[in-house]
């Protein structure tokens, strides 16, 4: 039912299908606002919308580092898996543990669709965080890292020059890139 034509760059839906690209806009307005506060002459700002946060030290001193931010446990929300720390940019997380249902046949499933197969995507991760240096960036490398396993991810960001964490569906945790101040 939904039709993917790469050359073209098109989607087609079937009538009562829809496309959410709620993740990739919010990341999107996290750096949008961020950028408002910023040119509205804040020394430093922070945006958080719902977990995708867009940051910016200012003209702080570099080593300064003053963001500390906290990636929740996926299987334990109320504790902090790991804690990046940066002066600017923006970091995302996607998740398969969230925003799920029974489908059809009685199984259950989730929010991020694997392109090619049109079901929700089952890579071995169970969680994505990307930081980068946009929100929006973090955003789409996160889902893209969902979907192509903890190997595959591991990958495009280490080509990209971007720090993620990974938590596979046993609850290993693996961390690509520097990871500058991570508490494990």
């Amino acid at each position: 039912p939904i039709v993917i034509d790469r050359p073209h760059s098109t989607v087609t839906l079937v009538s009562d299908a829809s496309l959410d690209l709620g993740g990739v806009g919010k990341g999107f307005a996290a750096d949008m606002v961020l950028q408002q506060v910023m040119a509205q002459g804040a020394s430093a700002a922070l945006v958080d919308l719902g977990g995708d946060i867009a940051f910016d030290a200012g003209d702080l001193d570099e080593s300064a580092r003053p963001w500390q931010i906290g990636v929740a446990d996926p299987y334990n929300p109320g504790k902090t898996l790991v804690t990046a720390v940066a002066s600017a940019g923006g970091i995302a997380t996607s998740s398969t543990l969230r925003r799920t249902w029974q489908g059809p046949s009685g199984q259950m499933v989730h929010h991020v669709i694997n392109p090619v197969s049109g079901q929700s995507g089952d890579s071995g991760v169970v969680s994505a965080t990307v930081l980068a240096d946009r929100c929006a960036h973090a955003e789409v490398v996160a889902k893209q890292c969902l979907l192509a396993g903890i190997e595959r991810g591991s990958a495009v960001c280490a080509r990209a020059g971007l720090e993620a964490a990974f938590v596979g569906k046993s609850g290993d945790i693996t961390l690509v890139g520097l990871w500058e101040g991570v508490s494990a």
